[in-house]
């Protein structure tokens, strides 16, 4: 599962990201590269039964530095993992269409 969230009432993508990093990740301090907008319209393939849908995201694609490991409590796990080495059905919450959004294909 990728590190997401809906935008809050009147919280900016990048406020969102920055939140994301915090709560989700338990990391901090970190410049945000701008974002990818991208929207889909479609049914969506986890749920073919449903109508139309329309996604909005921004993706915040970075590398963190190699001394910045993600670390947080919420979590039982929290790792990097190789893409190359993923199967889409690894990958949790339609998060797959995202990643291809951001460029990576499986």
């Amino acid at each position: 599962m990728l590190p997401s969230s809906h935008l809050m009432l009147l919280e900016s993508p990048h406020e969102a990201a920055l939140r994301i990093l915090d709560e989700q990740l338990g990391m901090h301090g970190l410049e945000l590269p701008e974002p990818k907008i991208v929207a889909k319209v479609g049914t969506p393939k986890r749920f073919p039964r449903l109508p139309m849908h329309w996604d909005l995201g921004f993706i915040f694609r970075m590398k963190a530095p190699s001394d910045v490991a993600p670390n947080h409590q919420a979590w039982s796990e929290l790792r990097y993992i190789d893409l190359k080495q993923t199967m889409r059905q690894e990958i949790a919450r339609s998060h797959d269409e995202v990643l291809e959004s951001a460029g990576f294909s499986f």
